[in-house]
């Protein structure tokens, strides 16, 4: 897929409406702010949902997330985050990727793929037909013999009209040796069901209830079709489903997305009079080309970046530059360490930078106008990117009130450790080796054996598990925490050194087990189990200083919820939960 084309797409991938919810009941009320239903219905829809818990359940606990967020974000605005440069920065990035993804909505895809294109095939989608058809046998080669057979079935036709049966025509006539016998019964057809050509849909999805088609044409044959019923398919409404039908068509169009995309991209170099910056493009090479000429002479692993040469005076140069603004080589360079250092592109010619220049400076000209034409200031652009300002404010505000106020000494890890060391014991553990087989009766047949015939020589014969087969079954030592063991692990911990046990029934055969070696429950040093250590007190510090600074949040703003309300909100789209 070309670059120009991966853009489309990603486009189309983060192009989206927001929900249109007419109930927008309040559903809290926190200090002089609000959740609604709309919120909390938005929100559900962004995240997953325990399967496990009641409905009533899933949304209180979402609702008391959706609580402490505004008690954060409150924090946040007594810090003035919405000035922090570094979030208004973000924000802004995060605004110019929105505006792209618009221009390329309304000027590129919306123009392909059209909501009169899109219905169509939203239609196709919220209905299936049960239908009858008959079928005869004509290659497309044989002209005489597709002209007969095709009168063959006009005649048909004009007797079902009259009045015979369409299924005992089928049972007579159809050479269908699959439903001829059940008068050409179908069954009931979702468009795409199965594989019957675009023109058997098209006429299918095209008929009324009980209605005959004309005479179809396909590469083998001829086909006549009645629609026996029509059943409706629950669907979201098309407005709620637009962008995954345009997921869905994005590649049947392709050719013609990039097409335009091209000449889209193409008048807009006209109107902002692009240029790129040759002078400053070969600057960039040069340095790019010395940085790798002085590393060679680096001791290994000592390589300095390949921009570290270039100064800030010199980052600031601009590689583009388009009536309204400018691509500096400073702006390159962060998209290129966007990439992993094996991944990024060998820059060491004008021509091959010239060629990755084009993907950022198109990207640089479609929001460009963007902002010309206002989209800045569209409703829903508006909303994300105050959203994303306050996700951000939230992220900070709780890294400023409990990560930087958590600051651990090893004594406090040495002391966390002493205090729950019965956490870190090692678990018994056995050695095993095991004969894996998938049939049963061999596998009663080798358990009998094993308890007079040595284990190793069965094991070497019969084992049937490639990733044990080089030690001879040997699947080293299982704990009761090795879950990827099952039932085979589970029973083998509780089993003495040099007992045989089996077969054990698992997922895919059975297994004839021997234990080798035991070693019973023991404790760890601190260095043994540091790393679990520093996370689990970590983790139960973090807890605990949150909690805190929550519970101060509430206490100073009123917290009221509005349960009748929050009872009405159980018609949540089952994708959220």
């Amino acid at each position: 897929m070309s670059r120009s084309l991966k853009l489309l797409h990603v486009a189309i991938l983060v192009c989206g409406v927001f929900l249109n919810c007419k109930d927008d009941k309040i559903i809290a009320r926190v200090g002089n702010s609000t959740i609604n239903s709309k919120e909390l219905k938005e929100s559900l829809l962004s995240q997953k949902i325990s399967k496990q818990k009641p409905e009533t359940q899933a949304l209180r606990e979402h609702l008391d997330k959706l609580i402490e967020d505004k008690l954060k974000l409150f924090a946040a605005y007594e810090l003035h985050l919405e000035e922090d440069a570094e979030i208004l920065a973000q924000v802004k990035e995060f605004e110019r990727r929105n505006i792209y993804n618009k221009v390329i909505e309304k000027e590129i895809i919306d123009r392909i793929l059209t909501d009169e294109y899109l219905k169509e095939r939203y239609n196709r989608t919220t209905k299936e037909v049960k239908c009858e058809h008959i079928f005869l046998r004509s290659p497309m080669a044989d002209s005489a013999g597709r002209n007969n057979t095709k009168q063959k079935m006009l005649e048909m036709r004009k007797k079902i009209l009259r009045g015979a049966r369409f299924d005992e025509m089928a049972r007579q006539f159809s050479q269908d040796s699959l439903t001829a016998g059940k008068g050409g019964d179908l069954g009931f057809l979702k468009w795409g069901d199965r594989n019957f050509n675009k023109k058997f849909y098209e006429t299918l999805f095209s008929l009324e209830d009980g209605q005959v088609s004309d005479v179809v044409e396909s590469r083998t044959g001829i086909q006549l079709i009645k629609a026996v019923k029509i059943r409706p398919i629950d669907q979201p409404p098309y407005k709620e489903m637009k962008s995954a039908l345009q997921r869905q068509y994005f590649n049947d169009n392709r050719a013609e997305l990039e097409k335009l995309y091209r000449e889209f991209t193409k008048q807009l170099r006209e109107k902002y009079a692009s240029q790129f910056i040759d002078e400053n493009v070969l600057l960039f090479v040069d340095k790019l080309n010395k940085a790798r000429e002085d590393s060679l002479n680096v001791p290994s692993g000592d390589n300095p970046n390949d921009f570290e040469q270039l100064t800030e005076e010199e980052r600031q140069k601009p590689l583009i530059t388009y009536k309204g603004g400018q691509y500096n080589i400073g702006d390159f360079i962060k998209e290129l360490n966007q990439d992993m250092p094996e991944r990024q592109p060998k820059l060491d010619s004008t021509n091959i930078v010239l060629r990755y220049l084009e993907r950022p400076m198109n990207i640089e000209l479609i929001i460009r106008f963007g902002y010309d034409r206002g989209w800045k200031k569209d409703k829903s652009i508006k909303e994300s990117s105050l959203k994303r300002m306050e996700s951000l404010m939230i992220q900070k505000a709780e890294r400023v009130n409990v990560l930087e106020k958590i600051n651990p000494t090893d004594e406090d890890y040495m002391n966390y450790f002493t205090e729950n060391q019965d956490n870190y014991r090692k678990p018994k553990e056995v050695e095993v080796q095991e004969i894996f087989v998938k049939d049963e009766k061999l596998a009663n047949e080798i358990a009998a054996r094993a308890k007079r015939e040595k284990f190793d020589a069965l094991a070497k014969k019969y084992n049937e598990r490639k990733a044990s087969q080089k030690n001879n079954g040997i699947l080293g030592y299982i704990n009761i925490n090795q879950t990827r063991f099952g039932i085979v692990g589970k029973q083998a911990v509780e089993m003495e050194v040099g007992q045989i046990a089996g077969p054990i029934k698992n997922t895919n055969g059975f297994s004839i087990i021997k234990i080798l070696n035991k070693n019973e429950e023991s404790a760890r040093t601190f260095d043994e189990s540091a790393f679990r250590v520093r996370n689990d007190y970590n983790k139960e510090k973090r807890n605990e200083v949150r909690e805190q600074w929550l519970e101060s949040l509430r206490a100073k703003h009123v917290i009221q919820t509005f349960e009748a309300n929050l009872e009405k909100v159980s018609n949540v789209d089952k994708t959220a939960t």
